[in-house]
């Protein structure tokens, strides 16, 4: 259980910079969404709020990813 949760805060912090940068480009391809929008969900938090609250987000399938690949 504790190498699972080792391994999928990893993985879902290596995850962090590639889905943050797709986030940063559909802000700035699309005008209607600012990217401190995008990072506070809107202003719902503080920006290291926000920033961990993807992080959070991000660890739900990295935790399935994580359990595929050490069960398998």
């Amino acid at each position: 259980m504790r190498q699972l949760g080792v391994m999928s805060a990893i993985v879902a912090t290596l995850a962090l910079l590639p889905v943050g940068l797709l986030v940063a480009l559909v802000c700035a391809l699309v005008p209607a969404f600012s990217l401190d929008a995008a990072v506070t969900f809107g202003g719902t938090f503080s920006g290291p709020v926000g920033l961990l609250a993807w992080w959070a987000t991000l660890l739900v399938p990295a935790t399935v990813y994580s359990a595929i690949c050490l069960h398998a």
